[in-house]
C-alpha cells in the first residue's frame, strides 16, 4: 500500500484515487485488526520495505483523519502499539496544510530548527507529553546522543 501511495506522486487524479483506496482499507484493518505497527507487518529489515503508515494517514481527507484516525492513535498509543511520533507528524502535517503553525513540533525547518515555526514553545511542549512524545528540549538531546 505504502509503494502504491508513493508511486503516483504528480499524477493528481490517480494519486486521489489512490489515496482514498487506501483509506478505506486502513479503515479496514483498523477496525477488524489493529494497528498495522511492527508487531503486525514486521520491522523494516525483514524485506528492507518501510511499513510505517504515517505517509498514507496524511494522505487521507481532513475529516476523516481529525474523526476518525486521530482518535484510534490515541487509543493504539495508550494500548502501547502506535508511536506517539505517528500521531505528532499526523497532527503537524494537518496543521501545515491548513497554514497553520505546527503544535506537535515534529517538523523541522531546512535549518533544522522547529523554533521559527512554533509560536508558543511551552504549549508544544504541553500537547507533545499529553500524548507521549517529549518535550522538544529532551527530544534535541536524545537525538544528539543517536547522532541525528
Amino acid at each position: 500500500m505504502i509503494k502504491w501511495d508513493q508511486s503516483f506522486v504528480g499524477m493528481h487524479e490517480k494519486r486521489d484515487s489512490v489515496f482514498r483506496v487506501n483509506t478505506k482499507r486502513l479503515i479496514e484493518i483498523f477496525e477488524k485488526k489493529d494497528y498495522p505497527g511492527i508487531a503486525m507487518v514486521g520491522p523494516y529489515n525483514i524485506d528492507s520495505t518501510s511499513a510505517d503508515i504515517t505517509i498514507m494517514l496524511m494522505h487521507t481527507h481532513d475529516s476523516i483523519r481529525v474523526n476518525y484516525f486521530m482518535p484510534k492513535l490515541k487509543e493504539y498509543i495508550k494500548e502501547g502499539i502506535c508511536p506517539p511520533k505517528t500521531l505528532g507528524e499526523v497532527i503537524d502535517n494537518l496543521h501545515f496544510f491548513n497554514n497553520e503553525p505546527q503544535i506537535m513540533g515534529t517538523y523541522k525547518n531546512r535549518n533544522g530548527e522547529y523554533y521559527d515555526m512554533i509560536p508558543d514553545l511551552k504549549q508544544v511542549d504541553k500537547n507533545r507529553t499529553s500524548i507521549g512524545l517529549p518535550p522538544l528540549k529532551l527530544k534535541e538531546k536524545i537525538d544528539s546522543l543517536k547522532g541525528f
